[in-house]
């Protein structure tokens, strides 16, 4: 059952919200409503996969908006976050223009109005789900009928590139997983560390025992040790009946450890207790059971300063390193772009049964020019996007999402041998030229036109009063 989040120190507020809420709400939708977000955020962490909208007030007495959505903040998230406001201005618009909300709006819209905000949210959450499901289903396709053979396909369980880079990971992991060593994955987000784990595992001989995945920063804090070790019925409050953990689920297979330094530091000497007897005691039990599991562990952090900082206890981190994997993030594999571009067009095409589009050459400069903070994920996601709302049976220049845009005319400041000098537009020119372009293409729908630029409702009604195109 879907939950929507309603976060508020004003309960008259909340109630008045909840009985115009009722006016539409589904079978399947539970509205849970908070004074305090310190319990919100416990509730959002246990039960994030339910979570379909988070309604939050701004000015809220314990935190605000802002450090709010970064203690909800979550790379895998499809629940859709809603700001509200007693006032808005300026300053308060610009802070959350390029953070991942839905809307943001004032507290004094009618509450009408604010029911319906939230029902689009809700709406569009479930296309998300849906979208992610055919994605993963279709990723998972892709990676059981990809070929093994290194030198001819770029496609390998989903990691796809044929740089000396890539191709060097691909046959390391060849190599190193027909053993059972454990297994630390090093690499900034969006470059593929769960897909280089999953290929490990699908490469070994324990391809057809269970593949486990634990997200260290998913699983509430108090459920932790339950969920990794198990536990026996009695032996806490709400312990009604025997429960296997997680590492007792893979007994023969794989846990792959994502964000391992998300890891409570109470938990560390636990896991590294199995790492080396390769035994677990489940929570009320006195007998240790002897399995049998492959660990792969990632990280987007640097270890050796999560250490310092006393995130990652350093027997631990030890104990992880025996086989090092580091993923190169995509600027600094530039040759794979237009490989995965062709890849990403091609999945994508399919998936969302559309005709096979080809591309303008002009516009791998853009791509190659810009700097890929999100890696290969954000590559993915631009593509996507691309193939959605460009009508074009050839993809130019102005289907190019406004963030890659505007690296176009930026001198390559990694080429040492760049000494032409390019007419430099604002950044403000460009966002305003683009903007221009998308509510054009779009008849001047300002929803529509924010959608292809992937920006919410709020903001393109924000920059379009900027720059005077109202």
């Amino acid at each position: 059952m879907k939950k929507i989040i309603l976060i508020d120190n004003d309960p008259s507020f909340l109630t008045n919200l909840v009985r115009n809420l009722d006016a539409w709400k589904e079978n399947n939708i539970e509205i849970h409503t908070f004074t305090s977000p310190a319990n919100a955020i416990l509730f959002i962490d246990k039960y994030y996969e339910k979570i379909s909208v988070i309604v939050t007030e701004f000015n809220l007495p314990e935190v605000n908006g802002l450090e709010l959505i970064d203690k909800i903040e979550r790379k895998d998230r499809l629940y859709q976050v809603i700001i509200l406001t007693g006032s808005l201005n300026r300053n308060l618009t610009e802070s959350f223009l390029h953070m991942n909300i839905f809307d943001l709006m004032g507290k004094k819209e009618p509450m009408q109005k604010i029911a319906e905000v939230i029902k689009q949210a809700h709406q569009f959450h479930l296309k998300k789900v849906e979208q992610y499901k055919r994605i993963e289903g279709y990723m998972k396709a892709f990676r059981e009928s990809s070929s093994t053979n290194l030198s001819s396909q770029e496609n390998f369980y989903g990691i796809v590139g044929n740089s000396k880079e890539i191709l060097e990971l691909k046959k390391q992991i060849k190599k190193i997983a027909p053993s059972s060593a454990t297994c630390l994955i090093i690499g900034e987000s969006g470059t593929g560390k769960e897909m280089i784990a999953k290929s490990i595992h699908e490469e070994s001989p324990r391809k057809n025992a269970p593949y486990v995945i634990v997200n260290c920063a998913a699983i509430p804090r108090d459920l932790i040790e339950s969920e990794l070790f198990g536990h026996r019925k009695g032996s806490f409050t709400g312990a009604n009946y025997d429960k296997q953990g997680l590492l007792e689920i893979a007994n023969g297979g794989t846990v792959f450890f994502d964000e391992i330094t998300e890891l409570p530091m109470d938990m560390q000497p636990r896991l590294l207790r199995f790492l080396q007897e390769g035994t677990i005691q489940p929570i009320g039990s006195a007998v240790a059971k002897k399995l049998d599991v492959r660990i792969i562990a990632a990280t987007n952090r640097d270890l050796e300063l999560a250490v310092k900082q006393n995130r990652l206890r350093q027997d631990l981190y030890f104990r992880l390193n025996v086989i090092p994997l580091f993923v190169p993030p995509l600027r600094e594999r530039k040759s794979d772009i237009k490989v995965l571009l062709d890849f990403y067009i091609k999945f994508f095409c399919e998936l969302e049964k559309k005709p096979l589009k080809k591309y303008d050459e002009e516009i791998l400069p853009y791509f190659e020019n810009y700097y890929w903070p999100g890696n290969v994920r954000e590559l993915r996601n631009i593509v996507q996007r691309m193939i959605l709302f460009s009508d074009n049976p050839v993809l130019g220049v102005e289907d190019i999402p406004i963030e890659v845009y505007k690296y176009k005319d930026l001198e390559r400041k990694d080429d040492p041998n760049n000494t032409m000098e390019r007419p430099v537009l604002s950044m403000k020119e460009i966002e305003k030229r683009y903007i221009e372009k998308a509510l054009r293409k779009a008849n001047h729908n300002k929803e529509l036109a924010a959608k292809s630029l992937g920006i919410s409702r709020a903001s393109i009604y924000r920059k379009m009063k900027e720059y005077g195109l109202q």
